[in-house]
């Protein structure tokens, strides 16, 4: 599946500076994914920053959707 970031999410991204390449490993194989309310995908991993941070990325499930 192929996803468009917002650009709250490019902004997020380079504020963070996380590595494109991590934000495709989780979108493309989260350990978890949690459908909301709204019907919005949360996709999450857990991932050692070295200080014990959960990855989070909020989405739809449109295709090429903006996360």
């Amino acid at each position: 599946m192929q996803f468009v970031l917002s650009r709250h999410a490019q902004h997020e991204v380079q504020r963070r500076t996380i590595p494109l390449a991590l934000l495709d490993s989780v979108l493309q194989q989260p350990q978890q994914i949690i459908i909301e309310a709204s019907g919005k995908k949360v996709y999450q991993s857990q991932l050692d920053f070295g200080y014990g941070k959960i990855f989070r990325l909020f989405g739809n499930s449109r295709p090429k959707a903006a996360i």
